[in-house]
């Protein structure tokens, strides 16, 4: 084989690679999000199906611009959940949204408190900086969930549903 031809197949090998490469990098932006017409309300039910209330009691929201800085006309419909103690690590923030960028607020709020909340938390009271470390973020579509808590995992699983 020439080295012409190597390299031929080199080129073309290198090719493919950028494409791949670039279409791995590109996919997120041509990615359809999956829309849900489910209601609000509906979605909350199912999420919490056979889920202890208890450390989630409803907040208004003054507690969601308090703990989150997130406004509430920002959004479709939210919902915040927690005890007032201070020592409780049990969250629950449900959002309906119609833009990517009320999506992104969500998140980015979520991770600050996430972050503040373990760093509060660190040296003093483990297992609720434990629960913080262990807390879920899902968003799909135009809904988003964040929770923590001993009911987290089986909370974001049903939400997923």
């Amino acid at each position: 084989m020439g080295t012409n031809k190597k390299n031929q197949i080199i080129n073309y090998l290198l090719m493919a690679f950028c494409l791949i490469a670039f279409l791995i990098v590109l996919r997120p932006a041509f990615r359809s999000e999956k829309i849900s017409e489910r209601s609000f309300e509906d979605l909350f039910a199912k999420t919490m199906e056979n889920i202890s209330m208890d450390p989630y009691p409803a907040q208004g929201t003054q507690s969601l611009r308090r703990y989150f800085e997130l406004e509430p006309s920002d959004f479709e419909q939210i919902a915040f959940y927690r005890l007032d103690d201070a020592m409780s690590a049990d969250e629950l923030l449900l959002a309906r949204f119609s833009t990517p960028e009320a999506a992104r607020k969500f998140e980015q709020a979520v991770q600050a408190r996430i972050q503040s909340q373990t760093d509060i938390y660190a040296g003093y009271a483990p297992e609720q900086e434990q629960t913080m470390k262990q807390a879920h973020i899902e968003v799909e579509g135009n809904y988003a969930l964040y929770v923590s808590g001993a009911q987290a995992a089986q909370i974001a699983e049903q939400f997923e549903k």
